[in-house]
């Protein structure tokens, strides 16, 4: 049987899945591709619209030139998910690292044309644009 792209927990001091939780994010209109949990029960994941799911959009994971991901934080706790506004749709982040440090988490965007680091508050769920990347994406972010 398979499963909606969506949301499992395992509870500390387990090794199994809870079979009771899932937050099926896809009833929401989104697939998840990859996440970081950002702590106080906050994921900021990389999500498709379900609506997108076109040949030019399939792989939007791999091609700068197909914006098709948005940026999300996922409350695994209230089950709630909102879209982050201040950062652009975006592609060609498959693989792209994600940083969680002093309660904000980094990512690089690549919108097609420029890309940039954005800092993301999973509390409120905005961004900020930093610093501008001289390339197509960053393979690693790390703090000093």
């Amino acid at each position: 049987m398979t499963k909606p792209s969506g949301v499992t927990k395992i509870a500390s001091g387990s090794d199994s899945f809870d079979e009771n939780y899932f937050f099926d994010v896809e009833a929401l209109g989104y697939k998840v591709l990859s996440g970081v949990y950002a702590g106080n029960g906050k994921v900021v994941a990389r999500v498709s619209s379900v609506s997108n799911e076109i040949p030019d959009y399939s792989w939007g994971a791999f091609s700068v030139t197909t914006p098709a991901l948005f940026v999300a934080v996922i409350d695994v706790h209230n089950q709630t998910f909102n879209l982050v506004s201040d950062v652009p749709v975006h592609g060609g982040q498959y693989q792209t690292p994600y940083l969680v440090e002093n309660n904000s988490v980094y990512i690089s965007v690549n919108d097609g044309t420029d890309a940039y680091v954005y800092r993301v508050n999973p509390s409120s769920a905005t961004a900020e644009r930093g610093a501008k990347i001289i390339g197509n994406e960053l393979q690693a972010i790390a703090a000093n």
